[in-house]
């Protein structure tokens, strides 16, 4: 009795086995069929028009860089450090010590001038 209970539960496993690859075959297979068919699904399609790209409009010219503006200064020929005109230091200055300049900030350092630290022209 013993002996047919093993042999019954073994023939159920080997057929519960063979189904499952035949199930996974099948599974296989329909992969493959599927897979083929996007594969001519894919080559069948016709390619669509791209559209005419649109004409960029004409570049306009850079204007060239200019010069900064020129400037109302008051420098310290002392110090050698110029100013803003508004710059609360500049009441201060001496009056034989103050020269009003007008130009650029470039102009005035390269005449040996500092900004000030307050005004920071």
């Amino acid at each position: 009795m013993r002996y047919r209970k093993i042999i019954i539960i073994a023939a159920v496993i080997l057929v519960l086995a063979a189904i499952g690859s035949v199930t996974s075959k099948k599974q296989a297979k329909e992969t493959e069929l599927s897979r083929s068919a996007i594969a001519e699904t894919v080559e069948t399609v016709a390619p669509t028009a791209t559209p005419e790209p649109t004409p960029k409009p004409p570049a306009t010219p850079k204007p060239e860089p200019t010069a900064p503006p020129a400037k109302d200064y008051v420098l310290n020929t002392s110090s050698m450090k110029f100013h803003k005109k508004t710059c609360s230091s500049v009441k201060d200055i001496a009056e034989w010590n103050r020269k009003d300049f007008t130009g650029t900030r470039d102009e005035v350092a390269a005449m040996g001038y500092e900004p000030c630290g307050r005004c920071n022209p």
